[in-house]
């Protein structure tokens, strides 16, 4: 009862991010799903790769409910989803591979640089980063490949790389994160895809544990749903301070997981 207790409440807050800042919640679900294991009695650790793959499965119901949202917001740009999402799928079937077959830790560790400097750019109120406005197919499915790549290998939905890019792009903050949305869903579905067609034994649950990602699911799409309001309700200044300091907390979790 308190496993499944925790599994909700973790899917919940898991989908506020979804919806609030446009990722797929699986920078707090990878290690919130290890935290809960070592909490059974007795202690049942699963394995980075089950978390990974696990988060990939709740996520593609989390960025559903939170691009349905978004979408009925009209903050979804289209143009750039349809330019990115070849190439997120394909990003999202290699990083799956990488994943189940070497070490994460280097990687591990250049991300957690990265979403360092990137979170309290936005925190601190630095002056912004631009990139040419350059958001046509070729350039975009070149950023999707690495986006879906790393997000499938950390099992998040890339957020936290497609809203910045976007942002810094010319695109608004909110557009951004509606887009950003609506791209976790093929990164979540061809990276969980991955995962089960690479599963030693043939089977998902090696690396997709489905009773836990339906469990969080089901709280994950209300909290998409509260987090997309927010969205909408909170002025941007503020949405970019609550962006970049969840991204330092990731980047905390991720160095500690």
């Amino acid at each position: 009862m308190i496993e499944l207790s925790l599994l909700l409440l973790l899917g919940f807050i898991s989908g506020i991010a979804a919806g609030l800042l446009g990722i797929g919640g699986g920078i707090i679900m990878v290690p919130g799903l290890i935290f809960i294991s070592a909490l059974q009695d007795p202690p049942q650790i699963i394995s980075i790769h089950s978390a990974i793959g696990t988060s990939l499965g709740t996520i593609i119901f989390t960025s559903i409910s939170s691009a349905t949202g978004h979408h009925l917001k009209n903050g979804v740009n289209y143009v750039v989803f349809r330019n990115l999402i070849i190439g997120l799928a394909l990003g999202a079937l290699i990083g799956s591979a990488i994943a189940v077959s070497m070490s994460q830790q280097l990687l591990k560790q250049i991300v957690v640089i990265f979403l360092l400097i990137a979170g309290s750019r936005l925190f601190l109120k630095t002056k912004n980063f631009q990139l040419a406005s350059n958001l046509k197919f070729g350039n975009m499915s070149m950023h999707g490949t690495w986006i879906g790549t790393v997000s499938s290998i950390l099992g998040i939905g890339g957020g936290t790389f497609i809203v910045p890019l976007l942002n810094a792009k010319g695109i608004a903050i909110r557009e951004s994160i509606g887009t950003s949305a609506m791209c976790g869903i093929p990164i979540a579905i061809f990276g969980c895809f991955g995962f089960i067609a690479l599963s030693k034994s043939g089977i998902s649950e090696d690396y997709v544990i489905w009773s836990s990602a339906l469990v969080m699911a089901i709280s994950s799409i209300l909290g998409a749903r509260y987090g997309v309001k927010l969205v909408y309700k909170i002025d941007q200044d503020s949405l970019k301070k609550i962006f970049g300091a969840f991204i330092c907390i990731a980047a905390i979790l991720l160095l500690i997981r």
